[in-house]
């Protein structure tokens, strides 16, 4: 059996060269998964973008504090990011619909805000307020051996 550089058998009179033909189908699956990505699959034509800066009160960003946004009417629905250094924050390709976007870090308190998304992106400048948080006694036990 003759193949390609790739191994991808070469049938038929073809007179393409391997990295023609390589070529050829590497575009063919970019051109494919171009489609899939532009038109998702449950038919909803605009997909938008939820995103955000989480900072304290003083204003310093807050890094890896834990966002998740929910879907209002099933909670079992939702998506969770970090933030980053600078405290921001995205979920990409979000359905028009109604959420909550809770933030979380320890050391301050929880904060819950509403989001509608329509055909447009939403963007929030979050503040969290510090919160002392005690945490339980930890005994640490070790024998040498």
């Amino acid at each position: 059996m003759v193949t390609t550089g790739g191994g991808i058998p070469a049938t038929g009179r073809s007179t393409r060269t391997g990295s023609t033909l390589r070529s050829t189908l590497i575009g063919a699956v970019l051109a494919t998964t171009a489609v899939a990505v532009a038109w998702p699959a449950d038919g909803v034509a605009q997909r938008t973008v939820v995103s955000g800066r989480v900072s304290g009160s003083d204003n310093t960003p807050i890094a890896d504090a834990t966002v998740r946004l929910v879907q209002r009417d099933d909670t079992t629905r939702f998506r969770t990011v970090g933030t980053d250094g600078l405290g921001h924050f995205a979920f990409y390709g979000v359905a028009p619909g109604a959420y909550v976007l809770t933030l979380e870090r320890i050391g301050y308190a929880p904060r819950e805000e509403p989001v509608t998304v329509n055909d447009r992106d939403v963007a929030f400048d979050l503040t969290l307020a510090t919160m002392a948080v005690a945490l339980p006694r930890i005994t640490v036990e070790a024998e040498r051996g």
